[in-house]
């Protein structure tokens, strides 16, 4: 891969991402695609070695094999944690990673809330306490679960 590659990015809104590669790496060409059926033209005619790619359209066909059996095209990276769509590639051609784990710190967080009461309805329900007594503030018909 040459030091400075051309970038595709391929999904139904690249100019989130594209504003972002050039803020932070205002030296590579990037160009964005939210066609399926552009992107192997535009593949071939800027001969890009990396496509971020994010699967956006159901109802056309995927262009798979001008991301994995192109003439240039060295990495294909994936915006969700499924490569299936891809597949077979062969990997001493192009490499083919994708986003799993890039929100596993978050999904964690999000999902074990419930488990520390800091982070869940419990100190919401001892914030709304008598200070002191342990008591609810309002009746007890005003609030359904005391923890």
């Amino acid at each position: 891969m040459s030091a400075r590659p051309t970038i595709i990015v391929s999904s139904d809104g690249p100019d989130g991402p594209m504003a972002v590669l050039a803020e932070t790496h205002p030296d590579l060409m990037a160009l964005g695609c939210d066609s399926y059926e552009a992107l192997p033209g535009m593949i071939s005619d800027a001969g890009a070695e990396v496509v971020f790619t994010i699967k956006f359209d159901r109802g056309s066909r995927y262009p798979r094999s001008a991301l994995v059996e192109s003439q240039t095209v060295r990495w294909v990276s994936v915006g969700g944690s499924g490569t299936d769509h891809l597949r077979p590639w062969n990997p001493a051609r192009v490499t083919v990673t994708n986003s799993a784990g890039v929100a596993a710190d978050m999904m964690r967080n999000m999902s074990s809330a419930p488990c520390f009461p800091s982070h869940s309805a419990c100190a919401v329900s001892r914030a709304s306490r008598q200070p002191g007594t342990g008591r609810p503030a309002r009746s007890s018909r005003s609030r359904a679960r005391h923890c």
